[in-house]
């Protein structure tokens, strides 16, 4: 049995060495851009939130709230449920509020 040319023996270690680099660099990637996307997420969210909140701060007697979740929703392109502390859902974008289980 022959031994290895010297190009074999050069390579393989960088071939290792190559395959060692893209698995780490393609895991710290997975997780910056893990880190990022979730950040993302959280800061729309949180604003979301908050355009809700100063909406409906402006309608103390809870009128129309439907409506109101209906329009929010159109601005923010997602569902939204208000819910009270007790647990009783009072409006709903895409259904009757009348008609959830709590």
């Amino acid at each position: 049995m022959k031994g290895l040319s010297y190009v074999q023996k050069t390579a393989i270690p960088y071939l290792i060495l190559l395959a060692l680099s893209l698995a780490s660099i393609s895991v710290t990637t997975t997780v910056f851009f893990d880190q990022f996307v979730l950040s993302n997420l959280q800061k729309e969210l949180i604003s979301e939130t908050t355009l809700a909140a100063e909406s409906l701060e402006d309608n103390p007697f809870l009128t129309e709230i439907d409506d109101e979740a209906k329009h929010i929703a159109e601005i923010t392109s997602n569902r939204v449920t208000i819910i009270l502390a007790d647990g009783t859902v009072i409006g709903e974008s895409d259904r009757s509020a009348l008609g959830m289980d709590n």
